[in-house]
């Protein structure tokens, strides 16, 4: 009687971290039930996997991408926790893309392991040792979403999952009474900043924190620094610039934040996907 007991506790609660075959390739992390969830170079081909073409912003070339099926995995060999809504895909140089996990269901993205055959990091040296991709090419619409080609990340070692008011929603919160300009700013930072720049210390690590005080000492420099920022701390040309409209939008919503102090703020909710294509059927292959 006791080991059947056990056997359904062990049933119910849900799937288990096993050791790491081989040298660690990623972790899932934070609102995972039993984890962290930590596979190994070893583990990748057991691991639900998917292809497809797409043409990467990095190098404006079509090509195959192979790798884990993002989607499978959260589905299947493990268990988000409760109020797990984003995956934080944390990649080269400290940075950290936010992608809400509706968006991965609907898209079906895979973190790559192989490009037309070869390793990741011969295709790329710093897209190893996984590059997040996204299916443009079978889905086209999906790069009309301003926000897709920061969810290009590449050297992923690791996904967090997390609860976006309880993160990036409390970081972009906008005063009370904030002017529209600050709201704007707002959703400014969060598609095109926070995946390299902290923000109230939520954020990635790649640049030095925002904060008010480099707007406010040259709002002009800050303004011209702002317009091939983009591209030039990202490497892809494509990189639109950002506007001396949009720049004046970010230092209002700092300059809000300064006034407000410790005011009660309303929450920022993560802005809604555009609609797109229906997701062709499943191919992901084998499960564990």
């Amino acid at each position: 009687m006791r080991v059947l007991t056990v056997a359904v506790l062990v049933a119910c609660s849900g799937p288990q971290p096993r050791p790491p075959k081989g040298e660690v390739a990623v972790s899932f992390e934070g609102r995972v039930e039993n984890g962290p969830f930590r596979f190994g170079k070893d583990d990748l081909a057991r691991l639900p996997r998917h292809g497809f073409k797409a043409v990467s912003p990095f190098t404006g070339k079509e090509a195959k991408f192979e790798g884990l099926a993002v989607t499978a995995i959260l589905a299947d060999v493990l268990e988000l926790a409760k109020g797990g809504d984003t995956a934080v895909f944390h990649g080269q140089g400290g940075y950290a893309a936010p992608v809400p996990i509706a968006a991965l269901r609907q898209l079906r993205p895979v973190l790559a392991d192989k490009v037309d055959g070869v390793s990741v990091g011969e295709w790329r040296r710093d897209a190893a040792p996984l590059q997040l991709a996204w299916p443009n090419v079978e889905q086209p619409g999906i790069d009309s979403d301003p926000r897709m080609r920061w969810w290009w990340v590449a050297g992923v070692r690791k996904v967090e999952i997390q609860n976006w008011i309880a993160t990036y929603g409390r970081a972009l919160r906008v005063p009370q009474g904030s002017s529209d300009e600050a709201r704007l700013g707002a959703e400014a930072i969060s598609v095109s900043c926070i995946g390299c720049h902290m923000v109230r210390g939520v954020g990635g690590t790649r640049g030095p924190e925002l904060k008010n005080a480099a707007v406010r000492r040259d709002p002009r420099a800050f303004t011209a620094r702002m317009r091939e920022h983009l591209a030039k701390a990202s490497g892809m040309e494509s990189a639109p610039e950002t506007s001396s409209v949009a720049a004046r939008q970010i230092a209002a919503f700092f300059h809000a934040v300064d006034l407000a102090g410790t005011r009660p703020e309303e929450e920022v909710q993560p802005p809604e996907l555009p609609a797109l294509p229906p997701p062709v059927p499943d191919d992901y292959g084998p499960r564990i």
